[in-house]
């Protein structure tokens, strides 16, 4: 992985993500109306939640890295991408928002970090990566199972016209933030 330093930023953005995932899928539960759906939100929450806590665990705090600092997204373009993600207007949205837009940018992410870190001295974020990857395909393959179910049964073909808008502009607005863990893309 780099530095220290630079370990230490991707954690502390990678828990920021995972805490605003725990945020926006647990707000989507009061008001689901399907009740797979509904047990899937509060499930999957729960597991942002804990994968937050896992990054937390393997922040590099004794060495002078503050964690609250390093706690924020890795840029404002992302904030307003989570920010537009969390107001979807509804049940379809939600799904293929989170499930087709922002799951795989995280997977994607995680997997770069897996290649990158030093098995010796990143040993435990590489054991922690495998673990949480885990959760994060199976939740995916919950949530596009959800999707598609849904959208065998929407009512019209206007109402899927409008979906794909919303999902069009989010992710124009996943493209614009760049890597939801450390920014803009390098290459």
């Amino acid at each position: 992985m780099g530095t220290l330093a630079e370990l230490a930023a991707w954690l502390g953005h990678a828990r920021f993500l995972e805490q605003r995932c725990f945020e926006v899928q647990g707000g989507w539960v009061a008001d689901t109306p399907e009740p797979e759906v509904k047990a899937a939100f509060a499930e999957q929450c729960y597991h942002h939640a804990w994968h937050a806590e896992v990054w937390e665990a393997r922040f590099p705090a004794g060495y002078g890295h503050d964690l609250a600092a390093a706690t924020v997204p890795a840029s404002l373009a992302l904030a307003e991408a989570l920010d537009r993600l969390a107001a979807a207007p509804g049940t379809v949205e939600r799904l293929l928002g989170f499930h087709r837009v922002l799951q795989p940018r995280k997977i994607a992410a995680y997997d770069r970090l897996r290649a990158a870190v030093n098995p010796v001295s990143d040993g435990p974020v590489s054991r922690w990566l495998d673990l949480v990857v885990a959760d994060e395909v199976a939740d995916w393959r919950r949530g596009e199972a959800a999707a598609q179910q849904l959208l065998a049964v929407q009512p019209s073909v206007r109402d899927r016209s409008s979906v794909g808008s919303w999902l069009t502009d989010l992710e124009d607005r996943f493209i614009s933030a760049g890597d939801v863990v450390v920014g803009k893309y390098r290459g």
